[in-house]
């Protein structure tokens, strides 16, 4: 299980592109480390610490799940990883919150919000706008009818 919160944007581009493009749109610190993989971070808005993480390829995608079987999350190319350095799971999920309403706002892809890797917490679509989902919503199929809607 992760202990992270994790937005997964419908975006066709390399990591290190993605991540200047949000770092500059969510005012964040972009940074790389010694295998050139990159992080964006800034002061959390909530308690002392930092929130933000690597940005990536998902590598969650099964290419081989029949449509019935598909998971919502399994659309989206790239990844942003949320975490928060105070080490408190409840502020981490809040920073996480703000950060996809700023980013719904200001960038028209579409993107989702999830809880670790199992729960669907919030969508965003330029065309269906942003909507937070029911508590205990799953990014997968017996939950389709709730993210269907988002799924291009």
């Amino acid at each position: 299980m992760s202990t992270q919160e994790h937005i997964y944007l419908r975006v066709s581009m390399p990591p290190n592109e993605l991540a200047a493009e949000l770092a500059s749109m969510l005012g964040m610190e972009l940074t790389r480390d010694a295998a050139d993989r990159v992080y964006l971070g800034r002061p959390a808005r909530l308690a002392e610490g930092v929130v933000g993480g690597e940005v990536y390829g998902n590598f969650t995608v099964d290419p081989d799940a029949a449509l019935d079987e598909e998971s919502f999350t399994d659309s989206f190319p790239m990844m942003f990883d949320v975490g928060f350095t105070g080490g408190d799971r409840s502020v981490q999920l809040e920073e996480a919150k703000l950060l996809f309403v700023e980013l719904s706002d200001k960038y028209p892809a579409t993107m989702a919000l999830v809880r670790g890797f199992d729960m669907l917490i919030a969508v965003s679509s330029e065309r269906a706008g942003l909507r937070w989902m029911p508590e205990n919503t799953t990014p997968y199929a017996p939950d389709r009818s709730a993210w269907l809607a988002y799924q291009e």
